[in-house]
This record gives C-alpha cells, structure tokens and sequence, in this order.
C-alpha cells in the first residue's frame, strides 16, 4: 500500500516533469522561428541598392536666358562610367508656367516628360524635350528646369539630377549681386558737385588759416616784454 509521503513525491515529479517538457517545447519553438525572422531583415536589407558610380546628368538649351513666349529644346544627357548598366526613369519637369510640347518616345503631360532609359556602362543616353515658355510671373527671378533620373522600380530614389536655371531678360539676377561690394561711383573733375565742393573745402580751410593767424597775434602782442 502507498503511503501519503509516496503519493505526494509522485505528485511533485510529474508537476517538474510538465514544466519542464513547457519549456523544451517553448525553447524549440523560439528556435524553429529565429531563421525565418532572420531571412526577412536579411531579404529587406538586401532590396536596399547603392547609387550607382560615375553615373552623372546634365541638362541644357543652349541659352543664357529667356523671355516670355520664348521656344527652345532642352537636351538630356546621361552618361555612365560604372561598370554595370543603369536602368532608371528619365523625367525633364518644368515650372507651372512652361508647357511641354514634344518629347520624342516620351510618356508626355504638359509638366514632364518621362523616359525609360537604360545607360551601358561607358555610354550616353540623351532626350530632348520642346517646350514654350508661357508669361512668367513678375515673382520668378529664374526658369528653372529639372532633369531627374530615378530608380525605375522607386521614384521616390533619385538617382541623379541637374537644373537648367535660365536668366530672364529684365530681370536683376541674385546670384549675379549676392556677395558683392556696391562699385564705387567717381565723378568727373568738370562735375559741378565737385566743383562747389572743391571751393567750399577752399573757403573753409582759408577762414581757418586767418583765424588762427589772428589769435597768434594777439597772443603775441600780449605776451609780456623781457627787462
């Protein structure tokens, strides 16, 4: 016959041995699901691509500056000096005043235009893109022109970008002012203001001398006379 002390023992073993087949099972658990956590950061990290090298872009008409109502043709140059080929999507925006009229083999609104391109490595790719240059507002100083190449699966990746910022005829140019001294601003010698200035420091400088040489004498003649 079992004794009370017996059934009690018997009771704690298979208490310990639940606990610990809980844990054995919780720990092989964890373990079975560390890899595939581990494989998603790996695959989120490896989506993340650096910019490709010597990859540049450069954008241009041609012109120094511009007019309302003026036409040009703005060229898009892409060049690659990687090792690797670059696939991306090409886009020329304009300001709000600008329409764009053709871009041969674009995806054309009157805002952009949008190419896909793909740059082999020591090559260049170039577009080209008409616009018209509509009234420009009183406000703008420069008609600025972006060309952008974005990474074609994320335009939200700039890749690479460059701006035609175009003078406006008329228009004071900061950039042209910004840091520098104001010239000095010489008169000729047969300029009237120079003239009367010229006498009155004349005038000045002779009421000066005879003052002072009527106090010396008075001075002197006041002066004690020696024994």
């Amino acid at each position: 016959m079992t004794s009370p002390n017996d059934r009690s023992a018997t009771v704690r073993r298979r208490t310990i041995g639940a606990m610990a087949t809980a844990l054995l099972g919780g720990l092989l658990f964890a373990t079975a699901a560390a890899p595939a956590a581990s494989a998603t950061t790996v695959s989120a990290v490896s989506a993340v691509q650096a910019v490709p090298e010597g990859l540049s872009i450069a954008i241009t008409d041609g012109k120094a500056e511009t007019v309302s109502g003026a036409s040009t043709t703005y060229t898009v140059t892409v060049t690659n000096r990687g090792t690797e080929p670059v696939t991306g999507e090409l886009v020329v925006a304009v300001p709000s005043f600008v329409t764009v009229e053709k871009a041969e083999g674009s995806h054309l609104d009157k805002a952009e235009a949008a190419w896909t391109v793909t740059v082999a490595p020591g090559a260049t790719e170039r577009r080209r893109a008409a616009v018209t240059i509509r009234n420009i507002p009183a406000t703008e100083v420069r008609v600025n022109t972006l060309a952008t190449l974005y990474d074609s699966a994320d335009r939200s990746r700039i890749l690479v970008r460059a701006t035609d910022a175009k003078a406006i005829r008329g228009v004071t140019d900061p950039a042209q002012t910004v840091g520098q001294k104001p010239a000095t601003v010489r008169s000729a010698t047969n300029d009237p203001m120079v003239i009367v200035i010229a006498v009155s420091a004349g005038a000045v400088a002779l009421a000066v001398a005879v003052v002072g040489a009527v106090v010396f004498r008075r001075r002197r003649g006041g002066a004690p006379t020696g024994s």
